[in-house]
């Protein structure tokens, strides 16, 4: 996963960093589906999160998940139906990636779009930070 983070933090072309991303994206969907650890923080999730990375005003990859019973479903593209939606940059999303910045204060700042209820943002914000430091623990392990 390092690995791929460090290659979607080089890619300059949009087709390939997309690739790279869904590529992240599916790696993580896998080692979710297999750790308790995980399994357990997905339980909050129970909605449909909608997400946009985009470059200027240009949208170069959208995707949505939503949990159903112990598995998280992972689409590319836009799910209408979405109960919360964010959008941000591709640079927004690299140095949250990297633990750089927290979600919340690109959010107070406006780096960061989000449309839907307070609480659903509070729920996924707490999951993502849960990802992040659990990978973080998984690499220092090694």
């Amino acid at each position: 996963l390092k690995s791929l983070l460090d290659q979607l933090e080089q890619e300059k072309e949009r087709d390939r960093f997309s690739s790279i991303l869904d590529e992240v994206i599916r790696s993580c969907v896998q080692i979710g589906e297999r750790e308790d650890e995980i399994k357990e923080e997905m339980k909050l999730l129970d909605k449909i999160y909608q997400f946009c990375v985009r470059e200027g005003k240009d949208i170069i990859f959208s995707f949505w998940i939503k949990r159903e019973h112990d598995k998280l479903i992972y689409q590319q593209g836009i799910n209408e139906k979405a109960d919360l939606k964010m959008m941000m940059t591709r640079e927004s999303l690299l140095k949250a990636l990297k633990r750089e910045v927290y979600l919340t204060d690109y959010y107070m700042r406006g780096m960061i779009e989000l449309e839907g209820d307070f609480y659903e943002i509070i729920k996924f914000r707490n999951f993502f930070q849960f990802l992040l430091e659990y990978f973080s623990r998984k690499r220092k392990a090694r």
